[in-house]
């Protein structure tokens, strides 16, 4: 409470956050959120299917809350992606176009690589192309960035593309016998295709934690309000819906259906009755 009253700056409305957030972290405790997600939780669905509708709202609000990171990060890891595809399809034009001009020098010669990942005879390398587009986007980085025109998010997904070219580069630097070419290219196709499956994997993941949140819910406490809150939600969240939208899940499109059916049953009786 001392601390929240640092901040806000009205002592009621402290006092009330500093209950809240206790209330909060107390159930982040009692009932594993992680394990609800994965399906190996269903402690105290009885108890809090008769808790007061605040102590519910909390539980639904942590699910929201743990989701809400997963999907924010699953798509942060499909826009790096997308971002890195078009980057490395540049990488393997280039490569290509230097292949067709000095055939020679992109066989993969004996002569022994510079620093700066060029031959020494003045060919160019996979390595040096990889190096000068890092740099390139290092510097269109820092001159958005440093002129404003990034977005909160464009800037995470400008430094995460960064870091992963990084990577890529150490990679290609440590297998230096992959280091020229077209054939060198493909070591760069498969650390991009183990980064894709990687990252279909946690959406995957991501997915089943949506089911079974969806059916802890459904078992706790049914189809009413407490169901239609967290559908809300979800519908409201700009990262939920593009994951939805990008890669199904079955159950929120049934609960959803089935909720519209609802609405519209009421509906309809509340027409009959004033008829």
């Amino acid at each position: 409470e001392a601390l929240a009253a640092q901040y806000l700056e009205d002592p009621e409305i402290a006092a009330d956050f500093a209950v809240y957030y206790e209330l909060y972290c107390r159930y982040s405790r009692v009932f594993r959120i992680d394990g609800i997600l994965d399906g190996t939780c269903t402690k105290g669905t009885e108890e809090l299917a008769r808790a007061p509708f605040d102590e519910k709202l909390s539980i639904l609000s942590l699910l929201i809350d743990s989701l809400g990171g997963e999907f924010r990060e699953r798509e942060e890891e499909h826009d790096v992606q997308k971002a890195l595809f078009g980057i490395l399809g540049k990488v393997k034009k280039e490569i290509s176009e230097t292949c067709s001009e000095a055939q020679d020098a992109c066989t993969g010669a004996d002569e022994e690589s510079t620093a700066d990942g060029t031959e020494s005879d003045g060919s160019v390398t996979l390595l040096s192309i990889l190096l000068k587009s890092l740099a390139e986007q290092e510097d269109d980085f820092r001159k958005n960035r440093d002129a404003k025109l990034l977005s909160r998010e464009d800037e995470r997904i400008g430094h995460f593309t960064i870091e992963a070219l990084k990577e890529l580069v150490k990679k290609i630097t440590l297998d230096g016998e992959q280091n020229s070419g077209d054939a060198g290219f493909d070591a760069v196709k498969q650390w991009f295709s183990g980064r894709e499956k990687d990252r279909i994997g946690k959406v995957r993941e991501t997915n089943a934690h949506l089911t079974n949140a969806f059916e802890y819910i459904a078992q706790t406490f049914g189809e009413g309000q407490e169901m239609v809150l967290f559908l809300s939600e979800l519908s409201g969240n700009y990262y939920s819906l593009r994951f939805v939208n990008e890669n199904g899940n079955e159950a929120y499109f049934k609960y959803n259906k089935v909720l519209l059916l609802k609405d519209r049953e009421d509906s309809l009786r509340q027409g009959i009755l004033q008829l």
